[in-house]
């Protein structure tokens, strides 16, 4: 059953239900990105938030080899994020990219996040991206992160205490 609310001049229906899966992801340790890697898959080293009276409504995602899986159908907000720094004094760009895929098997670039570095070495910045997918088959619509350098090395910062490069996932609604 919808449930109508009526406020400020507006009427929303179908309303069900509050977000019912909330969560949080982490790469626990710090990793180097040249030139040569290209586009690079985040394959290890996730783990879910579990410090600092962290919080996740609903079930969580599932990882495999820098591959989530989703508990449920429905929309989902991904939303990532990775602070980086340049490894020499040379000029850097890196880029940060949330790439989904239909088929579990071909994936595109659906968000996009990038930074520049300048001299000297050890600057350090932040990229985000974040997209809304909607996941109409849990065995078929999945997602992974990716980073890319386009000079020289980019090293990506983890840490198992508090996200530094990591993912927030919110099941916003029925699909």
């Amino acid at each position: 059953t919808a449930t109508s609310f009526v406020g400020s001049g507006a009427n929303l229906t179908g309303i069900t239900a509050g977000i019912t899966m909330a969560t949080q992801w982490r790469v626990t340790a710090d990793f180097t990105v040249g030139t040569g890697d290209g586009n690079y898959t985040i394959a290890s080293n996730w783990e879910t938030a579990d410090t600092l009276g962290f919080g996740r409504i609903g079930s969580d995602l599932t990882e495999s080899s820098g591959v989530f899986t989703f508990p449920s159908t429905g929309i989902y907000r991904i939303f990532a994020h990775t602070v980086c720094n340049n490894t020499s004094s040379a000029s850097y760009r890196a880029q940060l990219a949330i790439h989904v895929t239909t088929d579990n098997s071909s994936y595109d670039t659906a968000a996009v996040g990038k930074h520049s570095f300048s001299s000297p070495a050890e600057q350090s910045g932040g990229m985000n991206c974040e997209y809304l997918f909607d996941v109409t088959s849990t065995s078929t619509h999945k997602f992974k992160i990716v980073v890319r350098s386009y000079q020289d090395n980019i090293k990506f910062q983890g840490d198992t205490d508090k996200p530094q490069t990591s993912i927030n996932v919110f099941r916003l609604g029925d699909t």
